[in-house]
């Protein structure tokens, strides 16, 4: 578990000109013990950092690989995003590192020791109880995100990461921005699975609500042990998910749901923008309170 310290005192792209990663984390007294993610053109570290022996993690983004838009657009959003985000269920970035050289990006950030949720959802949901003391975590630091103008586009299991006590982390804001509350978006990013109805149809869409359906489907996975739409990269227009969101064609399959986590499910995964919860109406909700 890291110590946080205010926001002001991390160093943001800082520039250095050492050829490779590992010479750069070294010099910062960062030595690379082994990794534990990779994407196409990121890798995740875990490192420790001498002498206090504290344990971070050190993503890796070879930005030369990316695509002109990722290099113009969403990693400079990204950037302004983290470099005002503050939270306790929000992953803490320490310093954020520019090799010019090779135009490499290293963020080294919070280490978090259990995985994501995805590692706790094994042979059967969570109890009721365990999601709820979950998720209303997930839920301030996604409305926190909200108040900031901040919506992140890409909320789903595998960017919930959990700290040796189990607290949950938001993650990866690699799609993140900010925006208006009343502004519509027409760049579609994020995970299938975990698209809203408009993303499917290629409609301009509200950022904040987007978050809001996401993060729902988080919740029914977290409870239900599966998804609430069928998925299969057969459909390859999505046409059968988006008509079981329109039309409400999914039920709870956990028959031990309380009445106010189905009555909040509903809410969150209302099509209709226009009636679907916000997250200051999620929090307020009995499930929540209770």
């Amino acid at each position: 578990m890291i110590e946080r310290t205010q926001q002001s005192e991390l160093e943001h792209l800082v520039p250095i000109s050492s050829a490779t990663a590992a010479a750069v984390l070294l010099d910062y007294g960062f030595q690379v013990v082994r990794i534990i993610g990779e994407g196409s053109y990121s890798k995740v570290y875990e490192v420790i950092q001498q002498p206090n022996r504290k344990r971070y993690a050190a993503k890796i983004i070879r930005l030369h690989k990316q695509s002109t838009n990722y290099q113009t657009k969403f990693w400079p959003q990204e950037l302004e995003v983290m470099s005002v985000i503050e939270h306790p269920n929000i992953i803490f970035i320490r310093k954020i590192l520019s090799v010019k050289q090779n135009s490499i990006i290293i963020i080294i950030m919070e280490y978090a020791v259990n995985g994501t949720l995805v590692s706790q959802l094994k042979d059967k949901p969570l109890s009721e109880e365990t999601a709820k003391k979950l998720f209303v975590q997930i839920f301030d630091g996604v409305r926190y995100l909200h108040s900031k103008g901040i919506a992140h586009r890409d909320l789903k299991l595998e960017n919930i990461m959990l700290d040796g006590k189990n607290k949950p982390l938001i993650s990866d804001f690699s799609y993140s921005l900010f925006c208006r509350k009343d502004k519509k978006m027409t760049d579609f990013c994020g995970t299938p699975c975990y698209f809203s109805p408009q993303i499917l149809r290629n409609e301009p869409y509200n950022p904040f609500l987007y978050d809001v359906w996401s993060i729902a489907v988080c919740l029914y996975i977290m409870t239900n042990g599966t998804l609430p739409f069928e998925f299969g990269t057969q459909d390859s227009d999505h046409s059968m998910m988006l008509r079981q969101q329109l039309n409400r064609e999914w039920k709870f399959r956990n028959k031990c749901l309380s009445p106010e986590l189905k009555d909040l499910l509903n809410k969150m995964l209302e099509p209709d923008p226009l009636r679907r919860y916000t997250m200051d109406q999620v929090l307020r909700h009995p499930w929540c309170r209770r």
